[in-house]
């Protein structure tokens, strides 16, 4: 019986590993795709658990066989690019409001702990923005912009982007579901104008279509926009790293800060229960240069998302 459970959860850890290849187009299959990280690991550790007690030794090498592979599927988040030389180092937060309804002070707190440079909010209501700007945001990062218009999705909409550094060219494309904003950002002791992004792709529930639409439209559009220079990404992407159509933006010249850094699973949503988060759907990509360093997940009173923190080193020429 030992060896049937051991078989089985190989035979589960085996086919995660194809899995995560598949592009899934229903909530059902994302959320399987979702669950990649845990069963990669779990299953053929239980398996190679279950063939040592049954004293199997060629199931055991076979276990092993199986858990480096799947283990394998994890590690490009756990090992650090090297950061340039000669840079200037930046911090970079993204936080999903939920409808809004998140506590403003203690976003605004947040930035002035982390001494946040860079901001990119999601789910930004105009009432919220208000009570941002009244708990002091503007004095801390005077450059900002927004998109708060009430649409069909309710709070789910609005998109802001802060900054400390002068912003020009901000341009909010239309072509997708929730706002979108860019912008190019003066850096002081970085030759190039820097390219910030904040997006918010639409969730994958009840029907995947819009965010089909949306992840395969950012894939697309985000590499028309860097042209040469540097460029910062951040937002809810309601994508995990193994999901395929997310790798499809990396492939496309992006850089996942948690791989940059080495900071593995940055897990950010569902952060209102009563157990830790499980899923990373929260992200910062970079491009052209820019290397992060350090990432970390932050507590916002009131939000079902942790804020992701970044900080960022800009290389100066």
């Amino acid at each position: 019986m030992l060896i049937w459970f051991a078989g089985l959860a190989l035979v589960a850890g085996l086919a995660w590993v194809f899995v995560r290849h598949y592009s899934g187009r229903s909530p059902l299959s994302l959320g399987v795709v979702a669950a990649t990280p845990y069963v990669v690991l779990v299953a053929p550790l239980l398996g190679l658990v279950l063939m040592l007690l049954a004293r199997q030794w060629i199931g055991v090498g076979v276990a092993v066989l199986v858990l480096v592979l799947a283990a394998s599927t994890q590690l490009w988040l756990y090992t650090s690019d090297d950061p340039p030389t000669d840079a200037v180092v930046i911090h970079v937060m993204t936080a999903n409001l939920r409808l809004g309804e998140a506590d403003p002070h203690s976003v605004v707190d947040a930035v002035r702990r982390h001494r946040v440079d860079l901001l990119m909010l999601e789910e930004l209501t105009q009432a919220e923005q208000t009570a941002l700007e009244a708990a002091g945001l503007d004095e801390l990062l005077p450059h900002h912009s927004s998109n708060t218009q009430p649409t069909s999705q309710g709070g789910g909409f609005g998109t802001g982007l802060w900054t400390r550094f002068p912003m020009s060219d901000v341009h909010q494309p239309s072509q997708f579901t929730f706002a979108f904003i860019t912008a190019r950002l003066t850096v002081p002791g970085v030759a190039r104008p820097v390219q910030a992004v904040a997006l918010h792709a639409s969730g994958p529930v009840p029907d995947a279509a819009p965010w089909q639409r949306d992840i395969r439209g950012f894939a697309q559009y985000l590499p028309t926009l860097a042209g040469d220079r540097p460029m910062i990404v951040g937002g809810d992407f309601n994508a995990t790293p193994d999901t395929v159509q997310f790798r499809n933006i990396l492939d496309a010249g992006f850089h996942d800060a948690a791989d940059q850094a080495g900071a593995g699973y940055t897990r950010t949503y569902p952060a209102d229960r009563w157990f830790p988060p499980l899923i990373a759907i929260d992200h910062v990509l970079a491009r052209g240069g820019p290397v992060a360093t350090d990432v970390r997940t932050v507590t916002i009173k009131r939000s079902d998302h942790r804020a992701l923190l970044v900080s960022v080193a800009l290389p100066r020429t």
